[in-house]
């Protein structure tokens, strides 16, 4: 490919703003005239209105920009670097979430939940009307997994808008708290000290803007989750109990809140090894 001649573009915008590149113009064995520009000015002549020539002659190859002849190139690569420079950058910390839900359950038209569709039409005494629960994926008599999977999940992100003329960018960060990690002044910080996978893409999950009365209420919601869990996994660890809750007739009571003992649903309560009452309650 012969080497036409160097060139340096410089460009300024209305807020004084200037940006230079220089660009090595070539010629192809068709007579196309091209450059490989700088990764910003790839993207930014991505998004241009008009149609634009952008190729990888091979794997591993820069990506380049041509046209038919050299003043429309530099036309080409003048529009870009003006999209460029009338980037605008805004901000907005937000919470992300999401909640999963992997189970296999049939649900009647009333809303009873069963194991399975069979069992559903008998306890309606008919064709319960019902169907899969659609949670998660299809998970369900043709797809089993080993356990029941309840799962939640919450981020504190800066949702940083890159806005052009012609395009938009989104890209997530963590937060700068403006203290040291060890330091977590607020319920933000605490939320985002959960020691959670951070998710590739933010942006495939529910959003909301933050406040710390929000950031609160996730941290608080996940700590009583977790305390489900926990509470589930020490009651069935205690086959005498187990064994307790099957003779009173007393389903575990999961939920979200502090792990004090409260009645089960059905109301009835155990004996505990010393004589008082109990709960039985994951």
């Amino acid at each position: 490919m012969a080497k036409f001649k160097m060139i340096r573009l410089s460009r300024s915008n209305k807020a004084g703003e200037t940006y230079s590149e220089q660009f090595e113009i070539r010629v192809d064995g068709k007579g196309q005239f091209y450059t490989c520009p700088s990764e910003d000015v790839l993207k930014a002549a991505r998004s241009l209105p008009e149609r634009v020539s952008i190729s990888q002659p091979r794997r591993n190859a820069r990506w380049r920009i041509a046209s038919e002849t050299y003043a429309e190139l530099v036309s080409l690569l003048a529009a870009a670097i003006d999209e460029l420079l009338a980037e605008e950058v805004s901000t907005e910390r937000v919470i992300v979430y999401g909640c999963e839900v992997n189970t296999a359950l049939w649900r009647n038209a009333d809303g009873t939940l069963h194991a399975n569709g069979y069992i559903g039409a008998d306890a309606a005494g008919s064709d319960g009307g019902g169907g899969w629960c659609e949670h998660g994926p299809a998970f369900q008599g043709s797809r089993r997994g080993s356990c029941f999977d309840i799962g939640l999940r919450a981020f504190v992100f800066d949702r940083i808008t890159y806005s052009h003329p012609n395009s938009e960018r989104v890209v997530f960060e963590q937060p700068d708290w403006g203290h040291s990690h060890l330091e977590h002044p607020t319920w933000g910080a605490k939320l985002n000290g959960f020691v959670f996978q951070v998710p590739s893409d933010p942006g495939t999950l529910e959003s909301m803007p933050y406040t710390e009365e929000a950031a609160k209420f996730f941290y608080d919601t996940l700590i009583g989750l977790a305390g489900v869990g926990l509470r589930l996994r020490d009651f069935f660890a205690d086959q005498t109990r187990v064994q307790q809750a099957i003779q009173f007739d007393a389903v575990p009571q999961l939920t979200i809140g502090a792990g004090r003992n409260k009645e089960s649903e059905s109301g009835k309560r155990l004996p505990d090894r010393g004589g008082t009452g109990h709960t039985a309650q994951g």
